[in-house]
């Protein structure tokens, strides 16, 4: 392998890198975007279970 063939696998090389760096923030930035739609929605429903935790109490008590 002379030297022109050697610059040409690292410039290559390097554009694969810069590709999967921008790929690999990409994955990131929608996993947090999830992550945070999951801590809302768990938030929601919780709200609702100790709703509905509620209203079971209260028709136990006019049994």
């Amino acid at each position: 392998m002379n030297d022109a063939q050697a610059e040409e696998i690292k410039r290559h090389l390097g554009i694969v890198a810069e590709a999967l760096d921008n790929d690999i923030r990409q994955v990131a930035k929608g996993h947090s975007g999830i992550r945070r739609e999951i801590h809302e929605l768990r938030k929601e429903l919780w709200g609702e279970f100790k709703k509905m935790r509620g209203l079971i109490y209260e028709c136990k008590t006019l049994l």
